[in-house]
């Protein structure tokens, strides 16, 4: 796998609603949970080891002919990349071998890929996981995809792709590969929020902001206000080592304000010229529509740059409207991190970002 532009029309679809996965609406089958897998042949949960492998590394167990008929498949869907500026994946793929299966269970994201057309070891595995129930339907012709989590080791997703041919294999991938990629992202993003506030939570400033003006974030241990301009409607969060950091602004909205991608250019430009000295948009990435509660919002990813000290790096935004109070949103998160990867950055503060809210901070946060 190469980490190319190429990639980019996999990960940037302009102007797309983010919305939760939606089973129903998949080619053939796609499924959470086991109930039609063999279900004698999982873990314990009581005694589960910890998972091995990072957080984004996907462990790729297959046979080398169904690998030939379906790699460039899998690839499409976990060879997707963040520009920041460089192009960095989201998730790592390691090749593993189906014959040591006993060793790569234990890790937190496999992949587990058969057409039970092969006589391999993979395929072996599949038939061993799978129902007779599901066997059959996969013999008549149907295709699946299983998802279940916590199977052998803790935090771990199994995902089972299986087909009566390498044919239907690969075209259930190619059909169904933007929700197994929501799916695993998804764990990703609940395994990374566990990690931020792992530390603990900023309770105290939360509330501060809240009464002060009148919105608020779950702040991770390690975050400070590094400025707040209370008459411009401006508050700076930032943290070091590298340097990353989230701003609010807000406004008076207008009858019939619209946002889009040039208002949003302007605006944060203007935000770099008084509170960043200097920084701008140097370019926008995708702008896509979404929702904040339940406002109409846009959400922006692009590249930021300040050409005097020459710097720069990757920003991710969201921009919206509250109709309660006429009031209009920015949360921007932004990562300033030369020589490292940006992106497991870039995703700590939209997490972050995507905590904001107009009501009071909760106490009871899952966790």
């Amino acid at each position: 796998m190469k980490d190319n532009p190429k990639n980019s029309r996999l990960a940037a679809k302009a102007r797309r609603h983010e919305a939760p996965l939606r089973i129903k609406t998949l080619s053939v089958a796609l499924l959470l949970g086991g109930a039609m897998l063999s279900m004698g042949l999982w873990g314990c949960k009581g005694g589960l080891p910890e998972g091995l492998g990072s957080l984004s590394e996907v462990v790729v167990l297959t046979d080398s002919t169904d690998w030939d008929a379906c790699g460039d498949a899998v690839e499409a869907v976990f060879g997707r990349t963040v520009h920041t500026p460089e192009w960095e994946p989201i998730f790592a793929l390691r090749m593993g071998d189906a014959a040591k299966f006993d060793f790569f269970k234990s890790w937190r994201n496999v992949f587990l890929l058969a057409s039970l057309e092969g006589g391999g070891e993979a395929t072996r595995l599949v038939r061993s996981l799978l129902s007779p129930e599901v066997l059959e339907r996969i013999g008549q012709g149907e295709a699946y995809v299983f998802f279940k989590t916590e199977v052998w080791a803790k935090d771990q997703i199994l995902v089972i792709a299986a087909a009566r041919d390498r044919f239907a294999l690969r075209q259930k991938l190619v059909e169904d590969q933007d929700a197994i990629f929501t799916t695993m992202e998804g764990h990703l993003n609940r395994r990374v929020g566990e990690w931020l506030y792992a530390e603990g939570e900023q309770e105290a400033l939360e509330q501060a902001l809240f009464e002060q003006f009148g919105w608020t974030l779950r702040i991770p241990a390690g975050y400070a206000v590094q400025k707040k301009v209370p008459e411009e409607g401006f508050v700076w969060l930032r943290k070091r080592a590298p340097d990353r950091w989230l701003f609010v602004w807000w406004g008076a909205a207008f009858e019939g304000m619209e946002l889009s991608g040039d208002w949003f250019r302007e605006k944060r430009d203007e935000i770099g010229r008084l509170f960043y000295e200097g920084d701008s948009v140097a370019r926008i990435l995708s702008v896509e529509e979404t929702l904040v509660a339940e406002w109409p919002a846009i959400r922006v990813r692009g590249l930021w740059a300040n050409r005097e000290k020459a710097v720069g790096g990757p920003f991710v935004s969201t921009c919206f409207i509250d109709r309660d109070t006429d009031r209009v949103y920015i949360v921007d998160g932004a990562v300033y991190a030369p020589g490292v990867q940006k992106a497991p950055y870039l995703r700590q503060v939209d997490l972050i970002a995507r905590t904001f809210s107009t009501k009071p901070p909760e106490r009871d946060h899952p966790r």
